[in-house]
């Protein structure tokens, strides 16, 4: 048991994490590396533990590799479009994600009871006339205790109240209809943000008491501005 405020400080210490590496970079493995045996395992699964994400080099463009990874730790999930979703650009697209629309950060899934915790992403092909395309991450938690830290309050309205994430697509082969109420922002025991559900392609009409409708639109503005801030 520890019930001391200074040593549950210093676990909370230990605990914490960065995208980043001491030189600055997120962290990285060669296929090669992870492939060859349970040390390139290991080293996988402490990036990803340690540091909220691992980028695997030199993975071989052959379709279906990404779930021949991602089974070497457990079972992918089955999920809305399968065990694997090909994202790629279609005339008339039914989903943001096969547009050539940029898309701000977001998290996906958001509208499940509980999103999957790990998520793989594999680039087999970018042409060389394309502009922009490129995959970016974001430390959201860091974001949320920045945001904590600059405007309390609103914070708290994060915290608090329930926003509505959404897949509502009856229009398609499988339809779905899934919808769920959460707030943006999870804390712990200790007020430490330990959740941030972010994904503004999905969220549905604000379902909550009046009195805190503007409390929200203020607070949410707020967050996506520090989000999208350099």
């Amino acid at each position: 048991h520890c019930y001391s405020d200074e040593n549950l400080d210093e676990l909370g210490a230990a605990l914490s994490s960065s995208v980043v590496t001491s030189d600055g970079k997120p962290p990285s493995l060669e296929y090669s590396v992870l492939m060859k045996n349970k040390e390139g395992i290991y080293k996988w699964l402490k990036s990803m533990n340690d540091h909220g994400l691992c980028l695997i080099k030199n993975v071989p463009c052959d379709d279906g590799e990404v779930l021949k990874i991602s089974s070497i730790i457990g079972k992918p999930s089955h999920g809305i479009y399968g065990d694997k979703f090909d994202v790629k650009t279609v005339p008339n697209p039914i989903n943001i994600a096969f547009s050539d629309a940029a898309l701000e950060y977001h998290m996906d899934l958001a509208y499940y009871e509980s999103p999957p915790g790990l998520q793989f992403l594999h680039a087999l092909k970018f042409d060389e006339e394309i502009e922009g395309g490129e995959s970016t991450f974001i430390d959201a938690h860091a974001v949320a205790e920045e945001f904590k830290s600059r405007h309390p309050q609103e914070f708290e309205t994060l915290v608090r109240v329930p926003a509505t994430f959404q897949k509502n697509h009856v229009d398609r082969e499988f339809p779905v209809r899934l919808f769920y109420k959460r707030p943006h922002i999870s804390v712990n025991y200790d007020n430490e943000v330990n959740a941030v559900f972010w994904s503004p392609p999905f969220e549905g009409p604000l379902t909550v008491r009046p009195e805190d409708v503007d409390a929200y639109y203020t607070a949410y503005a707020k967050f996506r501005e520090l989000m999208l801030s350099p």
